[in-house]
């Protein structure tokens, strides 16, 4: 018989990603942020991303402006459609640590570069980035304008959880390859129980015992 296909014989050694994604800024007029965040370090990373509207011909172009500050207000890119950005995690302290800074400018991290080649991050619903130098390769988060207009429908008005999830199958390389084989947190399907955890219905109550 022939070997069943799965996830783990496709990409032997993978773990799981553990991908989720925040809603960084709601308010903004027309569209909001959103951070997607991987452990680890990843040199290069392909992520399919559900929620948004069926759209083959989307282009989402990779800038290097700096990420937008969390729940900002007035931060629309200014160019229509999705945009790309990112933030080495060194960054977030350099306040904090200024050693962080001199790394990043002895250019001790490598370059981002979009995956589909050009300035072009995203096509369809795949991300795609890889670092340019897989030994300079420093941790990073991704920053994703989406238009209120690039969103599904049935998501447009949802607001207690981030619209855009990491799909099932979204992968990166790394120190070692990891793959998502479950919906991201964002996903109101995985807040309910599988129907294999729900607890069964208690047992009848026996039958009264005759009166005398």
């Amino acid at each position: 018989a022939l070997a069943e296909l799965t996830e783990q014989s496709l990409r032997p050694g993978a773990q799981e990603m553990n991908g989720q994604v925040e809603r960084w800024s709601s308010r903004v007029n027309g569209g909001l942020w959103l951070k997607v965040h991987a452990p680890g370090v990843q040199i290069a990373t392909e992520l399919f991303l559900t929620g948004l509207a069926p759209n083959p011909d989307r282009v989402g172009k990779l800038s290097n402006r700096q990420w937008p500050d969390k729940d900002c207000e007035r931060c629309e890119p200014g160019t229509p459609g999705v945009q790309v950005r990112f933030a080495r995690r060194l960054e977030y302290g350099i306040a904090e640590n200024p050693e962080y800074a001199l790394t990043l400018y002895r250019r001790k991290c490598s370059n981002m570069l979009p995956g589909f080649g050009g300035s072009i991050a995203l096509k369809g619903n795949t991300l795609s980035l890889r670092q340019e130098t897989p030994n300079k390769a420093c941790a990073f988060d991704v920053f994703l304008w989406v238009p209120l207009t690039e969103l599904d429908g049935s998501m447009r008005s949802s607001s207690s959880i981030p619209p855009v999830c990491i799909g099932r199958g979204s992968s990166s390389e790394g120190a070692y390859p990891t793959i998502q084989r479950a919906m991201a947190a964002c996903d109101p399907a995985v807040e309910r129980p599988p129907p294999s955890s729900m607890q069964s219905p208690p047992p009848p109550l026996p039958p009264l015992p005759p009166q005398a």
